[in-house]
């Protein structure tokens, strides 16, 4: 399949970021459709075969890193780990570097979130603690009144 319009653009740049979100897939919600869009699969893979410089950033952050490259392998992408930014993965490195006191967070999130963290040395602590260093918020699909309270009480405690 011809990619009207890509050499154009292939020709003035050597890297590029790919938003994941509704652009690689047929979804707005965080990834739940498996129908990729085959143009979107073509270009991405036109670049790459190219030697182009290309990124893949999500803001959903119920997955990993890890998970969110396996799943842009699935649809037939060649990438690596550490060209796939999803955003619990930034906020652990920003807080690792940014605020090396936190070494406990309370997650107001998913899995993602508490991986991501776990994986930069930082702990996650659960509705039954008390005590937190910071809340970190993501989607939440197993959101409750409880875990609201909890967050709600520590917010009001550490600031």
């Amino acid at each position: 399949m011809e990619i009207t319009g890509i050499n154009i653009i292939e020709e003035d740049y050597d890297n590029y970021i790919i938003d994941c979100d509704g652009t690689l897939v047929y979804t707005i919600t965080q990834w739940i459709s498996n129908e990729p869009i085959p143009s979107a699969i073509n270009c991405s893979n036109k670049l790459i075969k190219n030697q182009k410089l290309c990124l893949f950033f999500t803001n959903t952050s119920t997955k990993t890193r890890k998970e969110y490259a396996s799943k842009i392998l699935s649809y037939g992408i060649a990438v690596e780990n550490e060209k796939v930014y999803g955003s619990s993965y930034v906020t652990a490195h920003y807080i690792k570097e940014h605020h090396p006191e936190i070494k406990e967070i309370f997650p107001f999130g998913m899995t993602g979130v508490v991986e991501e963290m776990k994986d930069v040395g930082i702990t996650s602590t659960t509705i039954h603690n008390k005590k937190a260093d910071a809340v970190v918020a993501g989607m939440d699909f197993t959101l409750s009144y409880p875990r609201i309270e909890h967050a709600f009480g520590l917010l009001e405690v550490l600031y």
